[in-house]
């Protein structure tokens, strides 16, 4: 039970700086919330958005832009566009 304890404590010690209290502070004010839980929901939405940036950087690295226009550059070509696919008249120029 000792490394659960040594969790909960490193999660108490971590701190934020006062202007990022301030700002959490006034939001959880403005919304009735907490400001500490408003502070770990903002945190664990910053790393999920890190992780998803993460997740497609790593995607990125092997995509090969040149396959994707040509297979583009193909698309629809000598086919008349299908009825769902013209636009409302309502909305053509």
């Amino acid at each position: 039970m000792l490394f659960g304890y040594w969790r909960s404590d490193m999660a108490q010690t971590l701190q934020l700086s006062e202007a990022a209290y301030r700002e959490v502070q006034s939001y959880a004010t403005e919304v009735g919330r907490d400001p500490e839980q408003m502070a770990e929901e903002v945190m664990l939405a910053g790393l999920h958005t890190l992780r998803r940036l993460h997740y497609f950087e790593s995607k990125l690295k092997n995509v090969d832009v040149s396959d994707a226009l040509e297979i583009l550059s193909r698309a629809g070509k000598g086919n008349p566009p299908d009825p769902w696919d013209e636009l409302p008249e309502d909305l053509k120029r």
